[in-house]
């Protein structure tokens, strides 16, 4: 005859692996919202502030490759 302790530990052991996949499967979903939210954020600031963000990032990538031109001007003198 089989004792309660066996029985709940078997129950425990074979509840266990379900109770880890829950809790990524849960976590997965979570981190998927959370993502989303922030997406869905960035990207309302972005069609609102577009022309602005363009402008900054135009001005950050001349500034980016004149320096970088300047580098490699001085590297090869």
């Amino acid at each position: 005859m089989t004792s309660w302790s066996t029985i709940f530990s078997l129950v425990v052991s074979s509840t266990f692996p379900l109770e880890i996949g829950t809790a990524s499967v849960l976590c997965l979903a979570s981190c998927r919202f959370i993502i989303s939210i922030h997406w869905l954020i960035f990207s309302k600031v972005i069609s609102k502030k577009w022309l602005i963000l363009s402008r900054c990032l135009a001005t950050i990538t001349a500034a980016t490759s004149s320096a970088y031109a300047t580098n490699l001007t001085h590297l090869g003198n």
